[in-house]
């Protein structure tokens, strides 16, 4: 039996031996006088009406429901399971209850003999009469009362082990929840604080009870056994109105405590794994660099005024979309980062939002990566997640149907992602919060690669222009110059912004950072006016393209490292193409010929798999092309190489990828992906894959998907 659940039967059970008492009272003043009777006997009618209450309430319960079984969150972890160190208790009770239920049934057969029903006739003789008949029968009342005391005494020394249970699972369950809700970022503090506030109270109620019966407790608790209770002395009455009170204290407290656990439970389950790597892969701006979008800029940006004082502007007072548009690699995604996390931006929308709570909603789609990164669902569910983190206790009005589902299912008979959340619920919870009449928030969107969003890119913009309408919502988005994007975000030419033209400075900043700060820089440069010139040089080539300079810096470090001479690097940057796509081919061009095998078959399988792979799958490939039948011969158990395989293979492995690969892909938490989407979409041309089919003997030469079972 759950803690509560006891503590319910204990309380009906002291209700119950309050009752017994009145009617032994009831039952006394009536066999001593048959003067006044007539209102005794109204009052003893009343009486067994309530004690035929109490012969069903009195029925051994069945444990309900309790905190583990009903939401099973990892912040309860068995958090309210009924303990061995009060099963004692519990049994007793059961015991308590069942006798109880006799002594009411037998005082239900006194009492029906002798009440007088009200509106019966010659009432006042019947009365007489029955006090009569109550004096006959006042040995066994008094037999009735000894066992009530007896109950008496027997339930309080149980009740209360059972309420500092109680208690303390409460408290331990508090205490889960409020770790997992700092895990999770989930704004929980002060429903928390709530919760700990009304559980405060009821251990107040708890110690202005009659100190005799918590001493009594105590001393018993010291000195014997429940089972050994037989105390006549240690009969104290006990206050039924404020036990009520404590058991209801208890009972809201725990709802509440519920209505939490499952608030988190639903947002475990609508976040998903991969949502924050993207956002973790996209390089962090570098120092000093895009500080003039800020409206208060931290640092002295050059030029762009009119553009922050856009940007500004609509961040304090403006709706709708906001466009991040410009070429690839111009370094919009760096960009969209930048603004979603910086300080300056929660305290300009500060005048937006008003009185309501600041939410910065973030996702960016990465069409090289998981399904989730690329998807609608995964897009909804990403914006949606951070949203209800600030509001968690809208929890059942947005999804209705997914918190009725935490309500009846256990998680345990489930998978870890619980319900299936299709598209269309995941549009009507953000439609259902963009019209919300009260909604306490106001959300700021922040969604990266338009472009990269693996749908229809005219319903995507068709949803962004519907949010767009609500007071609650409003978008920063950004996107490759796409027709479709130009054609619904254009129109407002105060609301967009062109990377690539406003990204000079930053470039030149950027290069002369990236240069001067290598130990080797000084002596490549004759003049402080040579490496000037050299660094503007390298700013015009960009053409405001950042992944370019992020390229050409790396090349030309790898010179410093030579000792190359300022003429060197000259020479090096006049040779580097200055569009994208031939810079790709010219790094691969580089690559020693002995490695364009190895080169072809990693670059093949990177881009055939349908997310980033791990490490430990390209080291299975490099076995397998020493020895074609390893899958056979040496069976492969990917958990327990994964949970165990030693750094000093990984490490070599990562080594071989990055030096034959031309740099062009990178790694994250030992999982390998491309440097950037533009190599993604690099490599898929026509030309590039008959160049990498070439590196690996032909069509026929490398089958890329018998190799990617195999190491799989």
């Amino acid at each position: 039996m759950e803690p509560l659940t006891a503590l319910g039967l204990a309380g009906n059970v002291v209700q119950f031996i309050d009752f017994g008492f009145k009617l032994v009272g009831t039952a006394t003043e009536i066999a001593g006088s048959a003067k006044g009777a007539t209102e005794s006997t109204l009052e003893l009618d009343k009486i067994y009406k309530t004690l035929k209450t109490f012969a069903t309430k009195l029925e051994s319960l069945e444990s309900g429901p309790d905190l583990d079984t009903v939401d099973g969150a990892g912040s309860l972890p068995r958090a309210l399971a009924v303990s061995r160190e009060i099963e004692a208790h519990t049994v007793a009770l059961k015991a308590i209850a069942v006798d109880s239920r006799i002594v009411c049934d037998q005082l239900l057969s006194v009492v029906d003999g002798l009440r007088v029903k009200e509106g019966t006739s010659g009432r006042r003789i019947k009365s007489i009469g029955m006090a009569i008949k109550m004096a006959f029968k006042e040995k066994k009342l008094a037999g009735l009362e000894e066992r009530l005391k007896r109950f008496q005494a027997l339930i309080s020394l149980h009740f209360f082990p059972l309420l500092e249970q109680k208690q303390d699972c409460i408290t331990f369950a508090l205490s889960g929840l409020r770790d997992q809700s700092h895990r999770m970022k989930l704004e929980h503090t002060a429903k928390l604080d709530e919760i700990a506030k009304s559980l405060n109270d009821v251990s107040q109620k708890i110690q202005f009870m009659p100190h005799e019966q918590i001493q009594d407790r105590h001393d018993t608790k010291r000195n014997q056994t429940p089972g050994h209770i037989n105390r006549r002395d240690s009969c104290y009455p006990v206050d039924v109105d404020a036990l009520e009170e404590i058991l209801s204290n208890l009972t809201l407290v725990e709802k509440d405590l519920k209505a939490a656990a499952r608030e988190q439970i639903l947002l475990q389950r609508l976040n998903f794994e991969s949502r924050p790597y993207r956002h973790e892969n996209i390089p962090a701006a570098h120092e000093a660099t895009f500080g003039w979008i800020l409206p208060n800029p931290t640092s002295a940006a050059e030029g762009n005024a009119e553009m922050r004082s856009r940007f500004g502007t609509w961040l304090k007072h403006g709706n709708g979309t906001f466009w991040v548009t410009g070429k690839a690699g111009a370094g919009k995604s760096t960009l969209i980062k930048f603004i979603a996390s910086h300080s300056q931006t929660r305290n300009a929308l500060a005048g937006w939002a008003g009185t309501k709570k600041i939410v910065l909603a973030a996702h960016y789609f990465w069409s090289a990566g998981t399904p989730m990164q690329k998807s609608l669902n995964g897009l909804l569910r990403a914006l949606l997640y951070d949203i209800m983190c600030s509001c968690p206790e809208q929890a059942p009005e947005i999804f209705p149907s997914q918190w009725r589902y935490t309500e009846t299912t256990p998680p345990s008979a489930e998978s870890r992602s619980g319900k299936h959340w299709s598209t269309q619920e995941l549009c009507e919870a953000l439609r259902t919060l963009a019209r919300h009449p009260s909604l306490p928030v106001r959300c700021c969107l922040f969604i990266d690669g338009l472009d990269e969003f693996d749908g229809d890119h005219v319903e995507l913009c068709q949803l962004l222009g519907e949010l767009s309408q609500s007071s609650n919502i409003k978008s920063c988005v950004s996107s490759r110059p796409w027709n479709v994007f130009e054609d619904a975000f254009s129109g407002d030419k105060s609301t967009k912004l062109c990377v690539h033209d406003l990204t000079f400075h930053d470039i030149r900043k950027y290069t002369e950072s990236r240069l001067k700060e290598h130990p080797s820089w000084k002596h490549a440069c004759v003049t402080e006016e040579e490496s000037a010139r050299f660094i503007f040089d390298i700013t015009e080539r960009a053409q405001g393209v950042f992944l370019w300079v992020y390229l050409v810096t790396k090349s030309l470090r790898d010179g410093l490292v030579n000792g190359d001479t300022i003429d060197d690097l000259q020479t090096r940057l006049e040779v580097i193409p200055t569009d994208l796509e031939p810079f790709f081919k010219h790094m691969l061009d580089l690559v020693a010929p002995i490695y364009h095998r190895y080169m072809s078959r990693t670059l093949q399988m990177t881009i055939t798999a349908k997310e980033p792979l791990h490490l430990m799958t390209y080291y299975a490939a490099e076995y397998e092309e020493r020895c074609n039948n390893y899958a056979l011969e040496r069976p492969w158990e990917p958990d327990l190489v994964l949970a165990h395989l030693p750094t000093n293979l990984l490490k070599p492995c990562r080594r071989r990828i990055n030096a034959r690969c031309g740099g062009l892909l990178g790694f994250k938490k030992n999982r390998v992906e491309f440097l950037h989407r533009t190599v993604h979409d690099f490599l898929l041309t026509g030309p590039m894959h008959d160049y990498l089919q070439e590196k690996t003997g032909g069509p026929g030469g490398f089958d890329v998907n018998t190799s990617l079972l195999k190491a799989l």
